[in-house]
Protein backbone atom coordinates (compact mmCIF):
# COMPACT_ATOMS: atom_id res chain seq x y z
CA UNK A 1 0.00 0.00 0.00
CA UNK A 2 1.12 3.53 -0.69
CA UNK A 3 1.79 5.98 2.08
CA UNK A 4 -0.17 8.60 0.07
CA UNK A 5 -3.89 8.73 0.82
CA UNK A 6 -4.66 10.02 -2.67
CA UNK A 7 -2.85 7.25 -4.54
CA UNK A 8 -4.79 6.38 -7.68
CA UNK A 9 -2.77 3.40 -8.83
CA UNK A 10 -1.41 0.27 -7.22
CA UNK A 11 1.99 -1.38 -7.57
CA UNK A 12 2.31 -3.65 -10.57
CA UNK A 13 4.87 -6.44 -10.59
CA UNK A 14 5.10 -8.79 -13.51
CA UNK A 15 7.30 -10.03 -16.29
CA UNK A 16 7.69 -7.66 -19.18
CA UNK A 17 8.34 -8.35 -22.82
CA UNK A 18 11.59 -7.68 -24.61
CA UNK A 19 10.27 -4.44 -26.14
CA UNK A 20 8.94 -2.96 -22.87
CA UNK A 21 10.52 0.41 -21.96
CA UNK A 22 12.79 0.80 -18.96
CA UNK A 23 10.69 3.74 -17.71
CA UNK A 24 7.08 4.51 -18.56
CA UNK A 25 5.48 7.66 -17.13
CA UNK A 26 1.75 8.19 -17.57
CA UNK A 27 -0.36 11.24 -16.62
CA UNK A 28 2.22 12.36 -14.06
CA UNK A 29 1.24 15.43 -12.03
CA UNK A 30 2.80 17.29 -9.13
CA UNK A 31 0.79 20.07 -7.49
CA UNK A 32 2.18 22.13 -4.61
CA UNK A 33 -0.26 23.62 -2.10
CA UNK A 34 -0.40 27.42 -1.90
CA UNK A 35 -1.06 28.66 1.63
CA UNK A 36 -2.29 32.08 2.66
CA UNK A 37 -3.74 33.93 5.60
CA UNK A 38 -2.85 33.95 9.26
CA UNK A 39 -3.64 30.25 9.66
CA UNK A 40 -1.82 29.31 6.45
CA UNK A 41 -4.76 27.47 5.00
CA UNK A 42 -4.48 25.97 1.52
CA UNK A 43 -5.97 28.49 -0.91
CA UNK A 44 -4.95 26.84 -4.15
CA UNK A 45 -2.37 24.66 -5.88
CA UNK A 46 0.63 25.39 -8.06
CA UNK A 47 0.60 22.92 -10.95
CA UNK A 48 4.28 22.33 -11.58
CA UNK A 49 3.55 19.15 -13.56
CA UNK A 50 0.14 18.57 -15.08
CA UNK A 51 -0.15 15.33 -17.02
CA UNK A 52 3.25 14.24 -18.39
CA UNK A 53 3.65 11.09 -20.50
CA UNK A 54 7.16 9.82 -21.31
CA UNK A 55 8.99 6.59 -22.03
CA UNK A 56 12.72 5.88 -21.79
CA UNK A 57 14.19 2.76 -23.38
CA UNK A 58 17.29 0.87 -22.32
CA UNK A 59 20.39 2.84 -23.28
CA UNK A 60 18.42 5.83 -24.58
CA UNK A 61 19.33 9.42 -23.79
CA UNK A 62 16.20 11.57 -23.66
CA UNK A 63 16.66 15.33 -23.43
CA UNK A 64 14.18 17.61 -21.64
CA UNK A 65 14.31 21.29 -22.61
CA UNK A 66 12.27 24.36 -21.78
CA UNK A 67 12.59 27.73 -20.12
CA UNK A 68 12.86 28.21 -16.37
CA UNK A 69 9.64 27.28 -14.59
CA UNK A 70 8.50 24.81 -17.23
CA UNK A 71 8.67 21.87 -14.81
CA UNK A 72 11.91 20.17 -15.86
CA UNK A 73 13.49 19.81 -12.41
CA UNK A 74 10.13 18.91 -10.87
CA UNK A 75 9.87 16.08 -13.39
CA UNK A 76 13.29 14.76 -12.35
CA UNK A 77 12.47 14.79 -8.66
CA UNK A 78 9.01 13.31 -9.17
CA UNK A 79 10.42 10.53 -11.36
CA UNK A 80 12.84 9.45 -8.62
CA UNK A 81 10.23 10.01 -5.91
CA UNK A 82 12.29 12.67 -4.15
CA UNK A 83 8.83 14.22 -3.85
CA UNK A 84 5.54 12.31 -3.68
CA UNK A 85 3.42 12.73 -6.81
CA UNK A 86 -0.12 14.05 -6.97
CA UNK A 87 -1.32 11.54 -9.54
CA UNK A 88 -0.08 9.31 -12.31
CA UNK A 89 2.18 6.29 -12.62
CA UNK A 90 5.95 5.81 -12.86
CA UNK A 91 6.53 2.24 -14.03
CA UNK A 92 10.19 1.22 -13.88
CA UNK A 93 11.51 -2.18 -14.90
CA UNK A 94 13.85 -3.69 -12.35
CA UNK A 95 16.85 -5.92 -12.87
CA UNK A 96 14.62 -8.95 -12.35
CA UNK A 97 12.40 -7.90 -15.26
CA UNK A 98 9.49 -6.97 -13.00
CA UNK A 99 7.69 -3.67 -13.52
CA UNK A 100 6.77 -1.70 -10.42
CA UNK A 101 4.88 1.56 -10.13
CA UNK A 102 7.12 3.81 -8.05
CA UNK A 103 4.38 6.41 -7.71
CA UNK A 104 2.27 4.01 -5.66
CA UNK A 105 4.98 2.65 -3.36
CA UNK A 106 5.71 3.75 0.18
CA UNK A 107 9.19 4.93 1.15
CA UNK A 108 10.03 1.61 2.78
CA UNK A 109 8.92 -0.25 -0.35
CA UNK A 110 10.99 2.07 -2.57
CA UNK A 111 14.25 1.78 -0.64
CA UNK A 112 15.45 -1.56 -2.07
CA UNK A 113 14.54 -0.40 -5.59
CA UNK A 114 16.35 2.92 -5.57
CA UNK A 115 19.67 1.43 -6.67
CA UNK A 116 18.25 1.10 -10.21
CA UNK A 117 18.07 4.89 -10.70
CA UNK A 118 20.31 7.74 -9.59
CA UNK A 119 20.63 11.49 -10.03
CA UNK A 120 23.28 14.11 -10.79
CA UNK A 121 22.26 17.50 -9.44
CA UNK A 122 23.01 20.93 -10.86
CA UNK A 123 25.19 22.34 -8.08
CA UNK A 124 28.44 20.39 -7.56
CA UNK A 125 29.27 22.53 -4.51
CA UNK A 126 26.08 21.74 -2.61
CA UNK A 127 25.90 18.08 -3.65
CA UNK A 128 28.80 16.84 -1.52
CA UNK A 129 29.12 16.74 2.25
CA UNK A 130 32.16 18.91 3.11
CA UNK A 131 32.82 16.88 6.26
CA UNK A 132 33.38 13.63 4.35
CA UNK A 133 36.34 12.60 2.24
CA UNK A 134 35.75 11.96 -1.44
CA UNK A 135 36.02 8.22 -0.80
CA UNK A 136 33.31 8.43 1.85
CA UNK A 137 31.10 10.54 -0.42
CA UNK A 138 31.31 8.03 -3.26
CA UNK A 139 31.01 5.05 -0.93
CA UNK A 140 28.03 6.37 1.04
CA UNK A 141 25.39 4.71 -1.21
CA UNK A 142 27.33 1.44 -0.93
CA UNK A 143 27.46 1.78 2.85
CA UNK A 144 23.70 2.33 3.02
CA UNK A 145 23.19 -0.70 0.77
CA UNK A 146 25.21 -2.86 3.17
CA UNK A 147 28.17 -3.51 0.87
CA UNK A 148 31.24 -4.85 2.79
CA UNK A 149 34.12 -2.45 3.36
CA UNK A 150 36.64 -4.19 1.07
CA UNK A 151 34.14 -4.23 -1.79
CA UNK A 152 33.27 -0.57 -1.16
CA UNK A 153 36.91 0.47 -1.36
CA UNK A 154 37.45 -1.47 -4.58
CA UNK A 155 34.34 0.03 -6.14
CA UNK A 156 35.36 3.56 -5.13
CA UNK A 157 38.81 3.05 -6.69
CA UNK A 158 37.16 1.82 -9.90
CA UNK A 159 34.76 4.78 -10.05
CA UNK A 160 37.33 7.50 -9.30
CA UNK A 161 39.40 6.19 -12.20
CA UNK A 162 36.33 5.97 -14.45
CA UNK A 163 35.63 9.71 -14.02
CA UNK A 164 39.24 10.69 -14.74
CA UNK A 165 40.55 11.40 -11.22
CA UNK A 166 43.44 9.88 -9.29
CA UNK A 167 43.29 7.25 -6.48
CA UNK A 168 44.86 9.68 -3.99
CA UNK A 169 41.88 12.01 -4.49
CA UNK A 170 39.75 9.59 -2.48
CA UNK A 171 41.49 10.75 0.71
CA UNK A 172 40.87 14.47 0.16
CA UNK A 173 37.84 16.59 1.02
CA UNK A 174 35.56 18.28 -1.54
CA UNK A 175 36.87 21.80 -0.82
CA UNK A 176 40.18 20.84 -2.45
CA UNK A 177 38.60 20.42 -5.89
CA UNK A 178 37.35 22.69 -8.65
CA UNK A 179 33.73 22.73 -9.79
CA UNK A 180 34.40 20.39 -12.70
CA UNK A 181 36.26 17.93 -10.49
CA UNK A 182 33.45 18.01 -7.92
CA UNK A 183 30.91 17.22 -10.61
CA UNK A 184 33.03 14.24 -11.65
CA UNK A 185 32.91 13.07 -8.02
CA UNK A 186 29.12 13.52 -7.98
CA UNK A 187 28.86 11.44 -11.16
CA UNK A 188 31.03 8.72 -9.61
CA UNK A 189 28.75 8.63 -6.56
CA UNK A 190 25.67 8.42 -8.79
CA UNK A 191 27.14 5.32 -10.47
CA UNK A 192 28.15 3.60 -7.22
CA UNK A 193 25.21 1.16 -7.15
CA UNK A 194 25.34 0.46 -10.91
CA UNK A 195 22.04 2.14 -11.81
CA UNK A 196 20.33 1.52 -15.13
CA UNK A 197 18.89 5.05 -15.29
CA UNK A 198 20.85 8.27 -14.67
CA UNK A 199 18.84 11.48 -14.26
CA UNK A 200 20.97 14.57 -14.92
CA UNK A 201 19.43 17.89 -13.85
CA UNK A 202 21.41 20.70 -15.52
CA UNK A 203 24.71 18.94 -14.67
CA UNK A 204 26.98 21.43 -16.46
CA UNK A 205 25.15 24.77 -16.14
CA UNK A 206 27.13 25.73 -13.00
CA UNK A 207 30.49 25.01 -14.64
CA UNK A 208 32.85 27.11 -16.70
CA UNK A 209 32.36 26.80 -20.44
CA UNK A 210 35.82 25.26 -20.85
CA UNK A 211 34.89 22.50 -18.37
CA UNK A 212 31.38 21.81 -19.66
CA UNK A 213 32.58 19.96 -22.75
CA UNK A 214 34.84 17.71 -20.66
CA UNK A 215 31.98 16.70 -18.34
CA UNK A 216 29.60 16.15 -21.27
CA UNK A 217 32.14 13.94 -23.03
CA UNK A 218 32.64 12.03 -19.78
CA UNK A 219 28.89 11.43 -19.46
CA UNK A 220 28.78 10.16 -23.04
CA UNK A 221 31.67 7.76 -22.40
CA UNK A 222 30.18 6.47 -19.15
CA UNK A 223 26.82 5.98 -20.79
CA UNK A 224 28.39 3.73 -23.40
CA UNK A 225 30.61 1.88 -20.92
CA UNK A 226 27.84 1.11 -18.41
CA UNK A 227 24.96 0.96 -20.94
CA UNK A 228 23.03 3.64 -19.09
CA UNK A 229 19.69 5.11 -19.97
CA UNK A 230 19.72 8.85 -19.32
CA UNK A 231 17.20 11.61 -18.74
CA UNK A 232 19.12 14.79 -19.46
CA UNK A 233 17.54 18.08 -18.36
CA UNK A 234 18.99 21.31 -19.70
CA UNK A 235 18.16 24.73 -21.09
CA UNK A 236 21.13 24.58 -23.48
CA UNK A 237 19.99 23.28 -26.85
CA UNK A 238 23.57 22.67 -28.01
CA UNK A 239 23.95 20.08 -25.26
CA UNK A 240 20.94 18.00 -26.29
CA UNK A 241 22.12 18.00 -29.91
CA UNK A 242 25.41 16.57 -28.71
CA UNK A 243 24.12 13.90 -26.33
CA UNK A 244 20.48 12.96 -26.91
CA UNK A 245 18.70 10.76 -29.45
CA UNK A 246 15.30 12.24 -28.62
CA UNK A 247 14.17 15.59 -27.21
CA UNK A 248 10.98 16.51 -25.33
CA UNK A 249 10.02 20.19 -25.04
CA UNK A 250 8.18 21.27 -21.88
CA UNK A 251 6.03 24.32 -21.33
CA UNK A 252 3.95 25.08 -18.22
CA UNK A 253 4.25 21.57 -16.82
CA UNK A 254 3.35 19.69 -20.00
CA UNK A 255 5.11 18.14 -22.98
CA UNK A 256 4.29 20.20 -26.08
CA UNK A 257 6.54 18.44 -28.59
CA UNK A 258 8.83 15.41 -28.74
CA UNK A 259 10.79 14.04 -31.67
CA UNK A 260 14.14 12.49 -32.59
CA UNK A 261 16.82 15.13 -32.07
CA UNK A 262 17.79 15.63 -35.71
CA UNK A 263 14.16 15.92 -36.81
CA UNK A 264 13.23 18.34 -34.04
CA UNK A 265 16.03 20.76 -34.86
CA UNK A 266 15.57 20.43 -38.61
CA UNK A 267 11.81 20.97 -38.58
CA UNK A 268 10.29 22.11 -35.25
CA UNK A 269 6.50 22.17 -35.52
CA UNK A 270 5.27 23.70 -32.27
CA UNK A 271 5.53 27.52 -32.20
CA UNK A 272 7.19 27.39 -28.78
CA UNK A 273 9.83 24.93 -30.01
CA UNK A 274 10.55 27.17 -32.99
CA UNK A 275 10.97 30.17 -30.70
CA UNK A 276 13.35 28.23 -28.40
CA UNK A 277 15.55 27.10 -31.27
CA UNK A 278 15.54 30.54 -32.89
CA UNK A 279 16.59 32.13 -29.58
CA UNK A 280 19.70 29.94 -29.24
CA UNK A 281 22.81 31.93 -30.24
CA UNK A 282 24.84 30.65 -33.17
CA UNK A 283 28.64 30.26 -32.82
CA UNK A 284 29.02 31.43 -36.42
CA UNK A 285 29.21 35.26 -36.50
CA UNK A 286 28.25 35.31 -40.20
CA UNK A 287 24.85 33.73 -39.52
CA UNK A 288 22.09 36.31 -39.20
CA UNK A 289 19.93 35.96 -36.10
CA UNK A 290 16.31 34.89 -36.66
CA UNK A 291 15.14 35.29 -33.08
CA UNK A 292 11.40 35.38 -32.48
CA UNK A 293 10.56 37.60 -29.54
CA UNK A 294 7.55 36.17 -27.72
CA UNK A 295 4.95 38.65 -26.53
CA UNK A 296 2.69 38.11 -23.54
CA UNK A 297 3.30 36.64 -20.12
CA UNK A 298 4.19 33.17 -18.85
CA UNK A 299 0.96 31.63 -17.48
CA UNK A 300 0.30 31.61 -13.74
CA UNK A 301 0.63 27.94 -12.66
CA UNK A 302 -1.80 28.55 -9.79
CA UNK A 303 -4.56 29.68 -12.20
CA UNK A 304 -4.23 27.60 -15.37
CA UNK A 305 -6.29 28.69 -18.35
CA UNK A 306 -8.69 26.13 -19.87
CA UNK A 307 -6.94 26.04 -23.25
CA UNK A 308 -3.35 25.84 -24.46
CA UNK A 309 -0.99 27.44 -21.93
CA UNK A 310 1.09 28.91 -24.75
CA UNK A 311 -1.88 30.56 -26.49
CA UNK A 312 -1.40 34.04 -24.91
CA UNK A 313 2.12 34.20 -26.40
CA UNK A 314 1.56 32.25 -29.62
CA UNK A 315 1.45 34.17 -32.94
CA UNK A 316 -0.74 31.42 -34.45
CA UNK A 317 -3.27 31.09 -31.62
CA UNK A 318 -6.96 30.98 -32.53
CA UNK A 319 -10.13 30.93 -30.45
CA UNK A 320 -10.11 27.12 -30.36
CA UNK A 321 -6.63 27.16 -28.78
CA UNK A 322 -7.95 29.19 -25.84
CA UNK A 323 -11.12 27.13 -25.43
CA UNK A 324 -9.72 23.64 -24.78
CA UNK A 325 -6.37 21.96 -24.14
CA UNK A 326 -5.03 20.39 -27.35
CA UNK A 327 -4.34 16.65 -27.06
CA UNK A 328 -0.82 15.26 -27.38
CA UNK A 329 -1.01 13.58 -30.79
CA UNK A 330 1.56 11.03 -31.97
CA UNK A 331 2.34 10.56 -35.67
CA UNK A 332 5.44 9.59 -37.66
CA UNK A 333 7.59 9.24 -34.54
CA UNK A 334 6.74 12.74 -33.29
CA UNK A 335 4.42 13.83 -30.48
CA UNK A 336 2.82 17.26 -30.75
CA UNK A 337 0.36 19.26 -28.68
CA UNK A 338 -0.88 21.93 -31.10
CA UNK A 339 -4.07 22.59 -33.08
CA UNK A 340 -2.28 24.63 -35.76
CA UNK A 341 1.32 23.35 -36.05
CA UNK A 342 3.81 24.92 -38.41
Amino acid sequence: MSGRPDAEVTPVAGRVGERAPLVEIRNLAKHFPVRSGLLQRVSGHLRALDGVDLTIDDGQCLGIVGESGSGKSTLARALLRVWPVTRGSIRIRGEDGAVRDWAALSESELRPLRRSASMVFQDPYGSLNPRLTVGDCIGEPLLIAGVPRAEREARCAELIAAVGLMPEHLRRHPHAFSGGQRQRIVIARALALRPRLLVCDEPVSALDVSVQAQVLNLLGELRQRYRLAMLFITHDLKVVRHLCESVAVMYAGRIVEQAPTAELFAAPRHPYTRALIAAAPSPDPTVRSTRQLLAGEVPDPTRPAPGCAFAPRCPRAAAACRAALPPLVEADGRRLRCLDPV
